[in-house]
C-alpha cells in the first residue's frame, strides 16, 4: 500500500516572529498597538535596572473605545506566573 508523502516540517517560529505578524495584522484591522516595556535593563558596571512592572503585558492594543493587553510568547513557552495573574 502505498502511503501519502509527509508534509514537510515547519520551521521554528521566533516570538520575534509571531510578534511582528501579530501586531501587523491588528494594525492593518486600524489597531493602534503601544508596546509596554518591562523587564532589566543592564548598567555599567555590572549593574542592573529594572524599568517598568513585573508581569505588564508586552502591549496593549486600542480602536475607538475598546482595548486589551496582549502577551506573545514562542511557540511551547509559557508566559511567567507574574503575567497570568
Amino acid at each position: 500500500m502505498l502511503r501519502p508523502p509527509r508534509a514537510p516540517k515547519l520551521p521554528a517560529l521566533t516570538e520575534r516572529q509571531i510578534t511582528e505578524q501579530v501586531i501587523g495584522l491588528l494594525k492593518s484591522k486600524g489597531w493602534l498597538c503601544i508596546r509596554l516595556q518591562s523587564g532589566l535593563v543592564d548598567l555599567p558596571g555590572n549593574r542592573k535596572m529594572r524599568v517598568g512592572t513585573p508581569g505588564l503585558p508586552d502591549w496593549i492594543c486600542c480602536k475607538a473605545r475598546r482595548y486589551f493587553f496582549l502577551e506573545l510568547t514562542a511557540p511551547g513557552k509559557s508566559i511567567s506566573e507574574k503575567q497570568g495573574e
